[in-house]
């Protein structure tokens, strides 16, 4: 099995930030449109298609990010960075219950911290990314439960997509800075 290339993980990287960007930009359009009571008062007949405009750019950006992840963990083993987690577990800690509270922010984190600072910048990044990310998931998730039910709960929904805009927005910048970290070492 041949070695990844810092090439290749770069074309994971790009793919996964456009990827993201759809991803963030669908959740600010379901933002606006939750803010319009005219269009909002039609939605019941868009609902179906709303929810694609939304699921499907959003399983593009999780499936490129794992496959990312994947690649730059194992990058980062190959590079001799010092780490806990092997390249399948940082994508399966996604799918365990209650491991997934903490672990993917963990998994990140340590690639983060062992790029070194100087390269990515503060860990706060990985915190604040994390927060809006479980929140908005949560919010959004609440949101889509009552509205199930009969019962929206319009400042959920819009709680949940704002944060997960942001959480996509800044899950492209620890991709960046990941992704051009790693190249700079294997350069070096």
């Amino acid at each position: 099995m041949a070695e990844p290339t810092t090439a290749a993980n770069r074309s994971r990287a790009r793919l996964a930030t456009i990827a993201l960007a759809l991803c963030g930009l669908m959740h600010i359009a379901e933002l606006v449109l939750n803010l319009q009571p005219m269009i909002a008062a039609d939605s019941d007949a868009l609902e179906p298609w709303r929810t694609l405009w939304v699921a499907l750019p959003t399983l593009f950006a999780a499936i490129t990010f794992l496959f990312w992840l994947h690649r730059a963990q194992h990058q980062a083993r190959r590079l001799g960075l010092p780490g806990t987690t092997s390249p399948t577990w940082a994508v399966l800690v996604w799918f365990v219950p209650v491991v997934n509270l903490i672990q993917p922010m963990v998994v990140l984190g340590d690639l983060w911290n062992h790029a070194g600072r100087e390269r990515v910048g503060s860990y706060h990044w990985i915190g604040i990314w994390w927060v809006a990310f479980l929140v908005g998931g949560i919010a959004s998730a609440r949101a889509t439960r009552f509205a199930a039910v009969g019962n929206p709960l319009l400042p959920f929904q819009l709680l949940g997509d704002a944060l997960l805009a942001v959480a996509a927005g800044l899950t492209i910048v620890i991709v960046r800075r990941l992704a051009k970290a790693h190249e700079a070492m294997a350069v070096a």
